[in-house]
């Protein structure tokens, strides 16, 4: 149960890392819009890294962290392709 509980983390860490990272941005983003938002990538980044080290720890085999991960970015790519530069990465419940 508790090996389900952090293949579902590694699957939503792996969805925000990659709705955030392929965001596109606005052409007018201001320089501090643009440094917050990369803070924002290298924060959800090191999240899933931190999550995949937990799963691991846990004894999940890296093939089933991988799945995980694979679904999540596909629910990120699904969010990004939907909504485009409107993207709130952090609401996956229906996906």
């Amino acid at each position: 149960m508790k090996q389900q509980g952090l293949l579902k983390k590694v699957e939503e860490a792996s969805a925000n890392y990659y709705c955030e990272y392929h965001t596109p941005y606005p052409n007018n983003e201001t320089d501090s819009a643009y440094e917050y938002r990369q803070r924002k990538i290298e924060a959800e980044r090191q999240n899933l890294e931190l999550v995949e080290i937990r799963a691991k720890q846990a004894g999940l085999t890296e093939e089933t962290i991988q799945e995980a991960r694979n679904v999540g970015e596909a629910k990120g790519r699904r969010k990004v392709a939907r909504r485009g530069s409107n993207v709130i990465c952090y609401d996956f419940g229906r996906d």
